[in-house]
């Protein structure tokens, strides 16, 4: 067995070992290839700082990295890690770290990062092996909202506007959810402002329409009860949504979510190794 970078496979024979690996997983992982364009863009996934084993060129394994810079280190987020069953037990997401990191480092990448469910003790006790360390605790919520009370006015604007409130919330956003997530694939979201009967601006919302994926929620204040107010504006456009790790320190905005009927469906960890 060998390894390699992925820069010279196609997205689809990638795909086709993920699906493999992760057969019967936690969460059902979609098969369509324009759903994992758009995935790895937002993610900002560098195929050559993303590394395979290969037996016999047959992709077994993988680490797909994103890269880019995320509280002030160039970091690598590993957005996908998968071996297919024939061949665990060998050790290969160990081996496959044990190629990249050095190769990582010469790029100038100082940290590597990942998510893993909490439930997933195997994979945890792996990336322990490896040197990963827990950070944060993460919320992943979905369904139905189910809100009445005062009336909102919601009006669709551009990143750039919600680009000028933000800024003090990025340090709580995954991966997945912060800004250069967003900007970096503008076509797939829309961005809102929430103001409430008075006219006066509350808060802001940036999702994905056609999937309802929530990827920044916020309120301006302290006042909790304008989550509420913020969620009924944000059910005239979609009413089932999801969103993904929710940093858990957050209590009142995780009690405020499920208050609107949303379910807690998932927990996982941010997990860091410094490099």
């Amino acid at each position: 067995m060998k390894v390699n970078n992925l820069a010279h496979l196609e997205l689809s024979e990638i795909v086709d070992c993920m699906l493999t690996a992760f057969e019967g997983y936690f969460v059902p992982m979609p098969s369509d290839l324009n759903y994992w364009k758009n995935r790895y863009r937002s993610a900002r996934v560098d195929f050559s700082l993303s590394y395979g084993m290969f037996d016999e060129g047959k992709l077994v394994g993988f680490i797909i990295n994103g890269v880019d810079w995320k509280d002030g280190h160039l970091t690598a987020f590993n957005t996908g890690t998968g071996v297919i069953p024939s061949h665990r037990g060998l050790k290969i997401v160990d081996q496959l770290y044990e190629f990249a990191i050095p190769e990582m480092k010469a790029k100038g990448v100082t940290k590597c990062a990942l998510e893993v469910i909490k439930d997933n003790h195997r994979a945890i006790r792996v990336y322990e092996r490896i040197g990963f360390s827990i950070e944060k605790d993460l919320r992943c919520f979905r369904g139905d909202w189910n809100i009445s009370g005062e009336n909102t006015n919601i009006k669709q604007v551009n990143f750039d506007e919600i680009i000028t409130k933000n800024a003090d919330f990025q340090q709580f956003y995954s991966w997945d959810n912060i800004n250069e997530a967003i900007a970096i694939n503008p076509a797939i979201f829309e961005h809102f402002f929430i103001k409430n009967n008075k006219n006066e601006l509350l808060g802001y919302c940036s999702l994905q329409p056609k999937t309802g994926s929530i990827t920044q929620v916020e309120i301006f204040g302290s006042d909790a009860k304008n989550w509420q107010i913020l969620f009924k504006a944000i059910q005239k456009i979609a009413p089932t949504v999801r969103l993904i790790n929710i940093d858990g320190a957050r209590k009142v905005f995780i009690s405020e979510l499920l208050k609107s009927g949303l379910e807690n469906h998932i927990d996982q960890f941010e997990m860091i190794k410094p490099i």
